[in-house]
């Protein structure tokens, strides 16, 4: 098999994950449970017991906020395949190259994140990099005890990104927040979330296949 048909199929991984399969159908279900927990509340009667209302709202508020941080970690198993793709041609290259790397990003998961995909507003961190700390805040929020600023290393910096579009510590709506600094204004459209990937993921491999061409290697 010629060398330039092995960086065909691996580009060819790539480019499958644009499609992203399964995410909208996942997503689509994820947001019309939070669209019917916010209709459980939209039709409360609130000339009842107060007591009952509000802890209506504190459950069904508890349960979007659950159902957003879901939808983060689906989102996080695509960015993370696509990570492990482009490391994969990075390794192939490197082989066959003396060691020489490709340039369109490093193997970093953090550089791979931040390539041409948009910066969230009143941040520095790109729409890719904050879906993927909200998803580790969301899995790991429980362990965060005291000050967000002692946390180690990596919840640290996780800490750092959600601060950045907004979140705080104390907060019970930080997963709201996040959906919000996205444009998921509505909490129900994380469908949204999935075009954010698709559009990073066309970058970055539009990116490779030049690089590639340009070498001659397709």
């Amino acid at each position: 098999m010629k060398r330039t048909r092995f960086y065909a199929m691996y580009l060819k991984l790539l480019e499958d994950s644009i499609v992203l399969p399964n995410i909208d159908p996942v997503l689509r279900s994820i947001g019309e449970a939070i669209a019917a927990s916010e209709s459980r509340v939209d039709a409360l009667d609130y000339d009842v017991d107060g007591e009952y209302v509000d802890a209506v709202v504190d459950g069904e508020t508890d349960v979007v906020e659950n159902l957003l941080g879901v939808s983060f970690v689906v989102c996080q198993t695509y960015i993370s395949a696509v990570v492990s793709r482009v490391h994969t041609l990075h390794c192939l290259y490197k082989r066959q190259h003396g060691g020489a790397e490709l340039t369109t990003t490093s193997t970093k998961k953090w550089n791979i994140m931040g390539f041409r995909s948009p910066s969230v507003k009143g941040s520095t961190f790109t729409e890719v990099q904050v879906i993927d700390a909200f998803a580790n805040y969301f899995k790991h929020r429980e362990e965060w005890i005291g000050e967000w600023a002692n946390l180690p290393k990596q919840s640290a910096d996780t800490a750092r990104i959600i601060q950045a579009v907004g979140a705080s510590r104390g907060s019970t709506g930080n997963l709201r927040t996040g959906a919000e600094a996205l444009g998921n204004e509505s909490y129900a459209d994380v469908v949204l979330f999935a075009e954010v990937l698709r559009r990073w993921l066309r970058s970055v491999h539009d990116a490779y296949r030049k690089e590639l061409e340009k070498e001659g290697l397709l």
